[in-house]
Order: structure tokens, then sequence, then C-alpha cells
């Protein structure tokens, strides 16, 4: 029984000569934290996946926190941060060209509670390249109801933007078309 948990072992010298040892029982925090862990990672691994990050913005110190996921679309390297410090504004915002757009959107969440839900170019601090993003952003208040922190996410949809524009390129030739159209594979299914 009492090898399948784990202890934390203190030793002390309370006087002179004397030595005494204290063991307590720390199984569930060390399971709690190995579960945390794994839960860490498996949210880490599904931001990934589908393109997603979140970011939290805090009003009373201008700063932002940023996921991994985020700080990737975004071309910000983490670096020797470590992974709760936090972003000045101006190192994201650096990267939108249509900055003002954006942050006015955020100064509307938080004064007029203005629904925040953007699509925007990004150029990423890394290497430049272009990416299109959907921001959607809540506002939270704290215990006195005052705006403390803006949480939101960010996606990479610039993929789906590229197909949307490829639908409506191929949808204007066929309207504009005197002629029927017909689209096959090299098969010439139909």
């Amino acid at each position: 029984e009492y090898l399948d948990k784990f202890w934390e072992v203190r030793a002390y010298s309370p006087r002179k000569n004397q030595f005494a040892v204290a063991f307590t029982d720390v199984t569930d925090r060390i399971r709690a934290e190995e579960e945390l862990s794994i839960n860490d990672r498996r949210w880490k691994q599904a931001q990934r996946v589908a393109g997603i990050g979140n970011w939290e913005y805090n009003i009373e110190t201008g700063k932002m926190w940023a996921s991994n996921e985020a700080l990737r679309i975004f071309g910000i390297p983490r670096d020797n941060r470590i992974e709760d410090q936090p972003l000045d504004i101006e190192e994201v915002e650096a990267c939108i060209p249509e900055r003002g757009r954006v942050h006015q959107a955020l100064v509307d969440l938080i004064e007029h509670e203005t629904p925040y839900k953007l699509e925007y170019e990004v150029i990423r601090a890394d290497n430049n390249a272009h990416q299109i993003i959907l921001s959607q952003a809540r506002l939270e208040r704290d215990e006195k109801g005052l705006p403390a922190v803006v949480a939101g996410t960010i996606q990479d949809i610039t993929k789906r933007k590229i197909a949307e524009n490829e639908i409506l390129k191929f949808r204007t030739i066929a309207d504009n078309s005197a002629h029927g159209n017909a689209i096959s594979d090299l098969s010439g299914n139909i």
C-alpha cells in the first residue's frame, strides 16, 4: 500500500543533536499534476490541428497573453519567453495592416460591448507571409462589474478565403457567359 504512493519527505533538526523526519502523502497532488499536464498537451495539440489560438487582453495593464498557436499564427517567436509572459499589444498590432480598424473594434467592445468578430489580414512577424484570420472576442468583467479582460480566439482562415474567391471567380464567369458552361474532370465526367 505504501509503495503505490508518492511521498514528500522533510528532514529537519529541531535542536542540536536531534533529527526529525516528516512524511506527507502527496499522491493526489502528483496525480492531479500529471492529469493537468496531459490535458494541457491535448489542448495545445487541438489548437495546432485546428489552427485556432486564444488570447487575452488585460485592460488594466494593457498587456496581452497569447497561446502558442496564436503566436504561431502571428509569426511572433516564443524564443526565451516563459509561457505566461505577457506581450505588449503593439507587438501584436504591428502585424496587422488594418491596425486602426482592429484596435477600434477592441475599444468598441470594451466601451460599448459591440460584438467583436473580425476578419483581417496579418503579415507574419517572422517571414512577412500574408494570412487572413478570423478573430472573435468577448468582454469579461471583474467583481465590481467593470471591464477587466477581453478573451478571444484567432483562426487562420487563409485557405478558406482563397477557396471562396475561386468559387466566386467561377460563379462570375458562369453568370456572365452567353454560352452554357460545363466543368469536367480529365475523364470527361461532368
